[in-house]
């Protein structure tokens, strides 16, 4: 579909419209208006209004689905095409995905459509963590599933389901996620960055999220910076991720025998949840880490920023922990720039991915609907 007809689609699934009304929101003229509601006629309804003849999307005429890998705990949904979600559940939390985890999934969420007594789905989104490759759509890189470059997701899920499926990067659904209902909904430039087991990242360039040559711009996990204590080269992904601020924690604990880490940690260790709270109650040794890599980003926001031209930039993940302080901190010790950049966390926080992945199942349904209506 066009990005008209899907601005159609999305006006109209809010409230009914007369083509006089929708022409005003599109900002086209009421004879576009209504060959673009001639187009769209097999996925909409009419009722009357004062206006005359109104139009609606009728949002029950499909159901679609989400698998969110994004999270600890794998998060299934169900949503009409108006983006309402119909029901949903979430698995035990598994922070490796292996072949049992992948078929309760499967099971689960042949169970949930059972409930709802949905007969099929029109499209499913599996919302990854990982690279995957443009021509193949097949996951190629990803620390959260165990074999995944001899993983064929869409092919398993197509097996079980007979519905299209569309495997998506986490992080770029989750722009889209944001972009409808979160903190970039006015940007037209913006960078968002995941703090979970990794680095994950995305661009968005003029309301579109940039895929890049082989559909993996704005990963920035894989830079290489001489920032490291020893002074050695390492990447964005150790200098920044909370998995990395906590082995440096456990790393350098010994040193600091008065820090509350000692009384917060267990026989395994320091874990994210002891680095928040400590950094939230002003432990020397918890701010010296965090703080440190406050400016590493802080100054990666100001390059990107600058380079890019780039005004907003959405932090998410266990970074969101941290709180205010942290965000306080970042903006504090960003360099001064004639643009300025705002800097918040995700307005949507873990749901952000699972939002963008409704929006863009029911998109595709809705284009898979209006083709077959066509022919």
């Amino acid at each position: 579909m066009d990005d008209l007809n899907i601005k159609a689609l999305r006006a109209l699934s809010h409230c009914p419209m007369s083509a006089d009304q929708l022409a005003e929101v599109l900002k086209i003229s009421p004879g576009q208006s209504r060959e673009l509601l001639q187009t769209l006629n097999p996925l909409l309804t009419v009722e009357a209004s004062d206006a005359g003849a109104a139009f609606r999307l009728n949002a029950g005429m499909a159901t679609v689905g989400v698998v969110d890998f994004s999270e600890a705990r794998v998060l299934l949904l169900l949503s009409d095409l108006g983006g309402r979600v119909l029901a949903r559940t979430s698995l035990p939390r598994a922070f490796i995905i292996t072949e049992s985890v992948l078929f309760e999934t499967l099971n689960r969420l042949e169970a949930l459509l059972n409930e709802q007594a949905v007969a099929e789905l029109s499209a499913l989104v599996l919302a990854v963590p990982g690279e995957i490759a443009s021509e193949s759509g097949r996951l190629i890189r990803s620390s959260r599933f165990a074999d995944p470059e001899n993983l064929d997701l869409e092919a398993l899920f197509s097996e079980r389901f007979r519905c299209p499926v569309l495997l998506k990067n986490d992080i770029r659904l989750a722009v889209e996620g944001e972009l409808r209902y979160g903190n970039i909904q006015s940007a037209e430039n913006a960078l968002m960055i995941c703090f979970n087991a990794s680095l994950g990242s995305a661009i968005m360039l003029g309301g579109q999220v940039y895929p890049g040559t082989h559909g993996l711009a704005g990963q920035l996990e894989h830079l290489l910076v001489n920032i490291t204590d020893d002074n050695e080269p390492g990447s964005l992904a150790y200098c920044l991720s909370v998995p990395g601020m906590v082995k440096r924690a456990n790393k350098e604990l010994e040193k600091y025998p008065d820090s509350l880490l000692h009384k917060l940690k267990d026989e395994d260790g320091v874990h994210t949840q002891d680095l928040c709270r400590g950094y939230l109650q002003n432990d020397p040794l918890c701010e010296r880490i965090v703080h440190r890599a406050g400016k590493i980003l802080a100054n990666l926001i100001f390059n990107l920023g600058m380079f890019l031209d780039i005004n907003t930039v959405v932090l998410n993940g266990d970074i969101t922990g941290f709180g205010d302080k942290f965000l306080d901190y970042v903006r504090s010790v960003m360099p001064g720039s004639v643009l300025p950049i705002r800097v918040s966390y995700s307005g949507l926080k873990g749901r952000a991915a699972a939002v963008g992945g409704i929006q863009t199942a029911a998109e595709a349904a809705q284009a898979q609907l209006l083709k077959q209506a066509a022919r």
